[in-house]
């Protein structure tokens, strides 16, 4: 295997910093993080956060919070029980991990310098992101499902230029996932969207090709907010995403 240096400092970039505070403070806990775990226990408990919201005063956490996160806490809770947090960190660190690597691939290429992209993708290793992986909120997926929408689209624009109706899908699925771990979601992956039309109008595709793949890519999102304003029309009387 060929020593690459640019990547091996990206390696670091990302490593050093989350293995320091991670072994001085462990997994990070806010305010939001008790929603989100009384989210997952109330998931655990059965079946009735499906058809009724929780009594007491105060809006529903299960109006408020998406079910995305909340589900990705109580599966690590019901496989690790109450070292739950270190699963969840486990699971984010390796997305942004992923993320990291796929951003110095999409800048090695549209910059043609190593030593440039291995600069961009460290710098984003060491901000923000390394607090986001560490802290039991929803924040580490979408931002690292953000980074792996755009240099996906952006790779396709300066590479080959054209797409498969499994990647279309893939990006289409990958852009539902920010609603269902948000309720801002679908702000955010409405920002994706000039990128992916520039990306689909500018493919070498047929027409009807370029047709599938922008539909492909907006079905699944659809048919999320579709499926959540008839659940919550079905528990509230009103038809509605999140109040969150």
């Amino acid at each position: 295997m060929i020593f690459n240096p640019a990547i091996a400092i990206v390696c670091l970039a990302f490593a050093l910093p989350r293995l320091t505070i991670f072994a001085l403070f462990g997994p990070v806990f806010f305010d939001d993080s008790a929603d989100f775990t009384l989210y997952a226990e109330r998931i655990l408990a059965g079946t009735e956060w499906l058809y009724s919201p929780e009594s007491g005063s105060g809006m529903p956490i299960t109006y408020v919070r998406m079910p995305g996160y909340p589900l990705v806490v109580a599966s690590a809770k019901a496989l690790s029980g109450e070292h739950f947090a270190y699963a969840v960190v486990a699971l984010q660190t390796a997305l942004s991990f992923t993320a990291t690597i796929m951003l110095f691939a999409f800048a090695r290429i549209a910059l043609e310098c190593r030593w440039k992209a291995s600069a961009i993708a460290s710098c984003f290793a060491i901000t923000l992101s390394t607090l986001l992986d560490l802290s039991i909120l929803a924040d580490s997926f979408v931002t690292s499902l953000y980074i792996l929408i755009i240099c996906s689209l952006g790779g396709i624009l300066i590479g080959p230029r054209s797409i498969r109706w499994t990647q279309a899908l893939a990006l289409g699925i990958a852009a539902m996932s920010l609603l269902l771990l948000r309720g801002n979601g679908i702000i955010i992956a409405a920002t994706l969207a000039p990128l992916a039309a520039v990306t689909v109008v500018n493919t070498r595709m047929e027409h009807s090709r370029k047709a599938l793949c922008a539909l492909l890519m907006v079905l699944p999102i659809i048919f999320a907010i579709w499926s959540f304003r008839t659940w919550n029309e079905h528990r509230s009387g009103i038809p509605f995403v999140s109040t969150g």
